[in-house]
């Protein structure tokens, strides 16, 4: 499933090996996904009293304060991927795969903005963020855990609705 994203951003973007633009202008979700990973962190961290602002592709400026890098590993590709793997291969209706896939998808993009906008206000802040990474728990860690931890909380619930839904309880 991450390779098959992958692939799509190699024909979305040119110069490359193989270029389609018709994929570039209307099947772009990388589009999407840098949007919601600059303006949705910038708007709730705007709730909080911290305006971010997007200045380069891949990096948001705290007004007043310094910059947070937000680059391709951030956008949690792999999480979605392993997730949407997940719900595929299972053999439930593909109406329950779809629920199931886009709540688990919005669940994991919510938490990665929650992440950023958190990142910008310690930003902002100047909150000690790397207190952990003596450990090699550096924030992108930490997310991971965290991630993980919600995608198997949610595998667990699939498959405890899906065995219900089959009449096969344990």
């Amino acid at each position: 499933c991450k390779y098959s994203i992958l692939a799509w951003h190699a024909v979305s973007y040119g110069p490359g090996l193989i270029h389609l633009p018709f994929f570039e202008r209307y099947l772009n979700f990388y589009d999407f996904i840098r949007f919601y990973m600059f303006q949705f962190p910038s708007y709730l961290s705007g709730l909080a009293g911290v305006h971010a602002f997007q200045v380069t592709f891949e990096s948001l400026q705290v007004e007043g304060g310094r910059r947070l890098l937000v680059k391709w590993p951030c956008y949690g590709v792999g999480l979605v991927s392993f997730w949407v793997a997940f719900v595929l291969a299972d053999t439930t209706a593909w109406k329950r795969k779809l629920i199931w896939g886009v709540l688990g998808v919005a669940s994991l993009l919510l938490i990665n903005v929650l992440r950023v906008s958190l990142m910008l206000i310690a930003t902002k802040n100047q909150w000690n963020i790397h207190f952990l990474d003596s450990y090699g728990l550096d924030h992108h860690t930490q997310f991971n855990i965290v991630a993980y931890t919600l995608i198997f909380l949610l595998m667990y619930r699939y498959y405890k609705r899906n065995k219900a839904s089959l009449g096969r309880k344990k």
